[in-house]
Formats: C-alpha cells, structure tokens, sequence
C-alpha cells in the first residue's frame, strides 16, 4: 500500500487512517458465502481501493474475478481460483476461506450496513488524501490562485458526488415505478414540466426545458444564437422569476444588459448606443432598468473561460442564489487545461458541461458554433453532424437546436431582396420528445426572436418619432 504521509510532505499524520477491517471481512463472507444474494450489490457498491486488509483486498479480488466471470459461485471455484493464481494464495489459505466465513451469519443480518461501513471508510481515506493534496495545491504560488482554487473546488466537489451510497445509486425499480405512475396521472393536462423557454412551438415540443438536461444551441456565426439564448434566458427571468445564470464568454455584461433592455423596454439597440432616444424611450429605459434590478439574472465576466471555473461558479449560483436554468455562450471558447489536442478538449469540455447538469439538476443551455460552410454561395442547411470541432457534442447533448437564416447568405451574395430575418430552427436532436422543426422571425433592432404565427403583443410596438407620446408605461 502507498505511504499516506508522503502526500503531503509539510504534514504528518499522527494517526492511521480511518478503517474497518471487521466490515471488510463481513463483506468478504457476503460474497464468498452468499454471492447469489449479495454479489450485485458488492460488485455495484466496493471496489479493491475500498479494502484496507491485503488478506481481506486479495481474497474479495479473486472471489469477484469467479462470480463476475462465471455468473455462479461455489467454494469450489474459489479454491480453484486461487490455486491459480499464486500472488493471491501468498495471502489466503483453506482456512482463512473458513474462518472468514464463520462470520457470515452476523454479515448476513446486516449486510447493507457493512457495505456502506466500508463505502464510508473508504471515503473518509480519500477525503483526507484529498484534503491533503489541496493544501499543497493551496502553497503553490506559480500558478494564478484563481485556477488552484477551482481545481480545489472541483476535487471536493467531484468527492462530494462520489458519497452517494446505495439509496441513490444500486436500487430496485419498484422504489420508483409507483411515485412516478402517481406523478404522471397527477399531472394537470397541457402542463408544462419544464421550464417556459417563450417560444410556443419549442415548448409544445419539449414540453419545457426540462431539469438535467444539456442543450445545445448551435449556430454559424451572426445567426443569432447568442439572441436567442438571451431571450430564453430573459423570458425566465423577467417573466417567470426564475433565477438565471448567463455566462457570456465573450461578451462584456454591459452589452449584455444593453441587449435586455432593448428588448423589454422596445427600444432600438442604435438609439440605445447613440443616445437618440425620445421622452418615450426615456420613460421605458428607467421603468425597465429599475425592474431590471430586481429581476434573478446573474451573470459573469468573460475572463471565466477556464471549465474549471465554470464549474465552481455555476455550483455557487445554484446553491447560494438558487438558480434554475444555466446559459453558457459559447462551447468552443471554453478552456480545457492540459489538453492540447482541440478536438479532444472540446469533447471534455461537452461532457464536463453534461456532467453539469445532471450533477445541479438543472437545463444548461450552451451556444456552439457550426462548421463554417465549404461553398458561401449555396451553404447547404446544416444538421447535427454540423457541431463545430468535435461529434461528441451532438452524442452528449438531450437536446440540439440549430438556427438557419438562410437569407442572410443571400445577401451576403448579392440578393438584396433576400429575407433575412426569417429563422428556421433546426431541431436536430430531441432525446425524449419529436423532432420537428419550426420558424421564427429575427427582429434586428430589438435583439429579440418572434414567432412568425404568434402575436407579439407582450411587446410595445415600435413608435414613430412624429407620434404623440402615449401616458402609459409599457408592461415588463
């Protein structure tokens, strides 16, 4: 076994580590003895690093090795075993296989409790070696404090995920299937389970973004997929008062800010930058901005680039401010530290961000960029093998989105009659729903998606300069 004080050379522990060597071999009697009931559980729960005895580690090694390979066990083909093998049998005898076995009455009487026993030891280990390592992390001075302590963070966090024992992780499905048949009769019809995106069609399609999932929202660059996730995130926030983390990567928050406001005030983003606004716009800026204060939107600076850090932050928000839906923009420009290779960093990047979500239990919705078109004349309309730099976004990914505006192309060729504003979305992925696309319209003045069918009037509509200004103030 490894030198535990030679984790951390500026400390010394004064006392060995934390151990049950009685738990450990009542789970050796379990499986040696009743395998047929208890196998499954031991091989879904322990691991060899979970054994502190080297008679006891090598004896369960050798045992699980038969039952896993075999599918039955007898005594027979544990003795067999061992005989074969000659690094074990320096260890066990015929008679610590029968000493070890005498205890399997106690062990079968309480046999999740010795189980989670030595789950738990196990884990007290690791947490100090863990704890340990971060102190030396914490002396480390050549690198930026910032880095150190979100690598700390996620050491413990990840430590924190692995002491989930067997109520949440090995169990039947009879513990489940009953509250869920109940849920689902219960549930109000039409109801929504997820949250409202504010697009009709999206939401009939998904019946809200749901808890856990990782979204995808891809795009060619100028498409408007940094718009649309504001929208949504935006529509959560101001309209629903759902607490929401927006992480814009590239973008300074003040532009951010000037976006929501150009959309929930109705003002033209130009008049925002130029300062050309009337006594109208005047009058929705302020009423806006003071609602705007109180609305659950909370965002970062685009320096949080490093995945690390994404992790800590989106792990602050959603215990301390109670956030329920994270937007991220863009995948791409996410960091992965000592990777060089681009393709496999952003497929760590794509799975850490899954990971993510289903470790918070909430929608992360993240921006991508697609591959840029070989042929600008006639770019074909993408699809999901589309997903710039790696094929493991649209594999990890719940749901993808991918927004089309073709006519800006048009445009860009020539055809200035071209529509570019019409947006198709593109669903090119729905794990647990159709997939079926739909369109909406790219509203440039005001940052914000419509749908072509659907009315618009939970916004203002535009004001002429020449027209009275009315007395009312515009709803949030």
């Amino acid at each position: 076994m490894r030198d535990d004080r030679a984790i951390c050379p500026d400390f010394a522990l004064d006392r060995p580590l934390p151990s049950d060597v009685e738990a450990e071999r009542d789970c050796v009697a379990l499986l040696i003895a009743g395998a047929a009931e208890w196998g499954d559980k031991l091989a879904a729960a322990l691991t060899l690093d979970d054994f502190t005895d080297k008679k006891l580690r090598a004896c369960y090694d050798v045992a699980m090795r038969v039952f896993k390979e075999s599918g039955v066990f007898s005594r027979s083909l544990l003795q067999a075993a061992l005989d074969g093998n000659p690094d074990a049998k320096r260890f066990i005898h015929a008679a610590d296989l029968t000493e070890i076995t005498r205890y399997f009455p106690r062990a079968f009487a309480a046999g999740q409790q010795f189980i989670d026993r030595v789950r738990e030891m196990s884990l007290r280990r690791r947490a100090i070696r863990e704890l340990f390592r971060c102190l030396v992390s914490a002396y480390e001075t050549s690198e930026p404090f910032a880095d150190g302590l979100a690598r700390i963070n996620e050491k413990i966090g990840g430590l924190s995920a692995d002491t989930v024992l067997d109520d949440d992780g090995f169990t039947h499905i009879s513990a489940e299937a009953k509250t869920t048949a109940n849920e689902i009769e219960n549930r109000e019809p039409g109801k929504m389970t997820g949250l409202a995106s504010g697009f009709h069609k999206l939401d009939e399609l998904t019946c809200g973004l749901q808890a856990g999932e990782f979204i995808v929202v891809g795009a060619h660059s100028s498409q408007g997929k940094s718009a649309f996730m504001l929208n949504i995130a935006t529509h959560a926030a101001c309209s629903r008062g759902v607490p929401v983390l927006f992480m814009s990567l590239e973008m300074p928050r003040k532009r951010l800010i000037e976006r929501i406001l150009s959309d929930r005030a109705n003002i033209r983003g130009t008049a925002l930058r130029n300062g050309r606004l009337s006594p109208i716009d005047v009058e929705n800026l302020r009423d806006h901005s003071t609602r705007l204060e109180k609305t659950p939107i909370y965002m970062t600076a685009p320096a949080t680039k490093n995945i690390a850090r994404l992790r800590t932050v989106s792990q602050f928000a959603v215990r301390r401010n109670g956030v329920k839906i994270i937007f991220v923009d863009y995948l791409q420009i996410i960091d992965c530290p000592r990777v060089e290779n681009r393709q496999v960093s952003v497929s760590l990047v794509s799975a850490e961000l899954q990971k993510l979500a289903h470790e918070l239990n909430v929608p992360v919705v993240v921006g991508s960029q697609l591959t840029k078109p070989m042929d600008k004349t006639k770019p074909h309309r993408p699809r999901l093998w589309d997903l710039r730099e790696s094929g493991a976004i649209g594999q990890d990914a719940d749901l993808v989105l991918i927004l089309w505006r073709p006519g800006v192309y048009a445009k860009q060729n020539g055809d200035t009659t071209a529509d570019d504003r019409t947006t198709d979305v593109i669903v090119a992925k729905n794990r647990n729903g159709p997939l079926e696309d739909f369109r909406l319209r790219f509203d440039y003045e005001y940052s914000r998606f419509v749908g072509i069918e659907e009315p618009t009037a939970t916004y203002a509509p535009p004001i002429r300069r020449d027209e009275p200004v009315p007395q009312t103030v515009i709803p949030f």
